[in-house]
């Protein structure tokens, strides 16, 4: 998958866990390559929504 907003982006994800250790949801830490330039919220939504599987588990979304 290619997507222009994805390019700008430094990407980490974890797992979330809850107290029973199963994993509830996936936590997706976006940080941007270049804190002075502009990004496009909607195209990150955008390149998310593509990538993630439909009825996927919850994902959280950690802009830094």
């Amino acid at each position: 998958m290619h997507h222009p907003a994805l390019g700008q982006l430094v990407l980490a994800y974890s797992p979330v866990i809850d107290r029973n250790r199963g994993v509830i949801a996936t936590r997706l830490t976006l940080s941007p390559l270049h804190p002075d330039a502009p990004l496009s919220a909607a195209g990150v939504l955008e390149a998310i929504g593509q990538a993630w599987p439909v009825g996927g588990s919850d994902l959280w979304l950690n802009v830094t």
